[in-house]
């Protein structure tokens, strides 16, 4: 059977969240997951520096993991915004990416795509409802 660790809203580039995110970084290693998965505000302004942070720590875990942003990433959806800033996007898709995925996880296959495009209006609302809806389609098993 397949274990993952969900983690979310380590806030990097905050003030004292380092302390924090280093303590995840140490659980996760000790407890060993087959993944880990980051849903949302990795990041507390989406900064270059703090995805490429965000990158590093991960990648040191030597366990596959996956990450979908959160406002702080990429800005925020709707009521409160207009959706996702597509600069920041692509920003947080080339250190972080993809920001939408389709992972295997033993039995289950994990989809992955931020809440923030839908309802936004704008072209990446239809883009990701499309993507999600064919994600969907070609997934046999649980979800």
């Amino acid at each position: 059977m397949a274990r993952f660790i969900h983690i979310s809203d380590s806030h990097l580039g905050l003030p004292g969240a380092s302390r924090c995110w280093e303590y995840a970084l140490k659980t996760i290693k000790a407890r060993q997951p087959d993944f880990v998965l980051h849903t949302g505000d990795v990041t507390e302004h989406g900064r270059q520096q703090e995805f490429e942070q965000a990158r590093a720590d991960l990648d040191g875990l030597g366990i596959p993991w996956r990450a979908i942003p959160g406002n702080h990433d990429i800005g925020d959806g709707p009521p409160t915004g207009t959706g996702p800033d597509p600069s920041a996007v692509k920003r947080y898709d080339a250190v972080l990416g993809p920001s939408r995925f389709i992972y295997p996880l033993g039995f289950w296959t994990l989809i992955g795509i931020s809440g923030l495009e839908f309802g936004s209006g704008q072209r990446s609302d239809a883009a990701a409802k499309k993507w999600l809806l064919k994600a969907i389609s070609t997934v046999s098993g649980p979800i």
